[in-house]
């Protein structure tokens, strides 16, 4: 059985989500499974999708809600503005000034720990003041 979880530092502080549905809506939007509190994220601003290949179940995020129209201040993934990623232990998702999250992942068949970082790393980076204005 693996772990996922996402860890949400927005508005509100801080939010732990433990993954374990096939879809996940991430936004402003009241009917969001993973609402983000925050005046620079979009009603819908991503989604997230778990596949299962090999024995190995990973999420993928995507910009937008998943219909073809992305969010106004898109995704910064460790750092690289991206539309789609397959998540891995520590990626770091900037979402928009002062709100981020952490993706992570462990297998608790390993007798290590396979986390990346324990610790949740504050996260603030000049990249987040690259994002300006508010959405929608």
């Amino acid at each position: 059985m693996y772990s996922h979880w996402l860890r949400i530092n927005d508005d509100k502080g801080r939010q732990d989500f433990i993954l374990e549905e096939d879809f996940y809506a991430l936004g402003r939007d009241h009917e969001c499974n993973i609402r983000i509190h925050s005046r620079f994220a979009s009603r819908h601003h991503a989604i997230l999708t778990r596949y299962a290949q090999n024995n190995q179940v990973y999420y993928q995020i995507e910009d937008g809600d998943g219909r073809g129209k992305l969010s106004a201040n898109g995704l910064l993934i460790n750092d690289q503005k991206k539309q789609k990623h397959i998540l891995k232990d520590g990626d770091k998702i900037v979402f928009g000034p002062e709100v981020f999250g952490v993706y992570y992942y462990r297998d608790p068949e390993l007798r290590e720990k396979s986390f990346k970082s324990i610790h949740f790393l504050e996260y603030e980076s000049d990249t987040t003041q690259q994002f300006e204005g508010d959405p929608e």
